[in-house]
Formats: C-alpha cells, sequence, structure tokens
C-alpha cells in the first residue's frame, strides 16, 4: 500500500513541476510573442483545455492519496459519487 501511495505522491508532484513550467512558458511566449503576432484562434483554447485537465488529473490524484491514506479503512473509499465523479473527468 505505501508503494501506491508514494507512485501517487510522486505523480502529483511532478504534475506540479509540469504545471509550473507550462505556466512560466506560456506567459514567456505571450510577452514576447503577442506584440508582433497574437495567438491562433486553435492555440488559447488549446492551452486552457490543457491547463484545465491537467488539474483535474492532479485533483483526482490528491483524492486518491486521501483516499488511500489509511489503507482500505476510509470513508472517502466508499463514496460512489465522488470516485465517479472524478473518474469522469
Amino acid at each position: 500500500m505505501r508503494i501506491s501511495i508514494g507512485g501517487i505522491i510522486l505523480q502529483v508532484v511532478t504534475i506540479i513541476i509540469f504545471v509550473v513550467l507550462f505556466a512560466e512558458y506560456v506567459i514567456r511566449y505571450v510577452r514576447k510573442h503577442l506584440a508582433s503576432k497574437p495567438l491562433q484562434t486553435r492555440t488559447k483554447p488549446f492551452i486552457a483545455f490543457l491547463f484545465a485537465s491537467t488539474i483535474s488529473i492532479l485533483i483526482c490524484c490528491i483524492f486518491r492519496i486521501d483516499e488511500l491514506r489509511d489503507d482500505y479503512e476510509t470513508p472517502l473509499i466508499r463514496n460512489e459519487a465522488a470516485f465517479m465523479t472524478l473518474e469522469s473527468t
């Protein structure tokens, strides 16, 4: 069980690093290129949905860590509504 939680924690740390680096890249790109040429119409939704999906995965992983912290004895593990909502995103 501890190996599973360790793996999920590693995944959360990796996703957080990705989000920070991705946000920094987008900010630098916009500052450098926005004056010379605007973003394409398909680029803005792509960036927004990439960020939203990454945050959704991050939330799901954090929920999974909380769900498994006390083996299979937490009340969260029996909460089907939360499980179905997070897994469907």
